[in-house]
């Protein structure tokens, strides 16, 4: 089996010694922030590359400049009532259809 000795490294101050879960988490932080440095070393300069193909159309048709205007997405007003109390115009609208069926 291992020894500690093996597994561990050694207390190499007085602070390690008398402390020994600090000195731990100093040991952690220590590598923890030079793995960053070195990650930032190997990082490229554009942060945005992995977006570069995500969300892209495969094709482009002639269509794909014509934008919808919001004519073509939503009804207009019909009434005066729509639109100074589009509520309970709504409700109106509700109650009608729900005593046609």
């Amino acid at each position: 089996s291992l020894g500690s000795k093996e597994l561990f490294d050694a207390p190499k101050s007085a602070f390690a010694k008398s402390k020994p879960l600090l000195a731990a988490a100093i040991k952690a932080r220590q590598q923890a922030d030079q793995l960053e440095q070195e990650e930032q070393v190997n990082r490229s300069v554009s942060l945005g590359e992995h977006l570069d193909g995500m969300n892209q159309p495969s094709t482009i048709s002639e269509d794909d400049e014509d934008s919808l205007g919001s004519g073509d997405l939503f009804d207009a007003p019909k009434s005066a009532l729509a639109k100074s109390k589009p509520l309970l115009a709504a409700a109106i609208k509700a109650r009608e259809q729900a005593d046609e069926l």
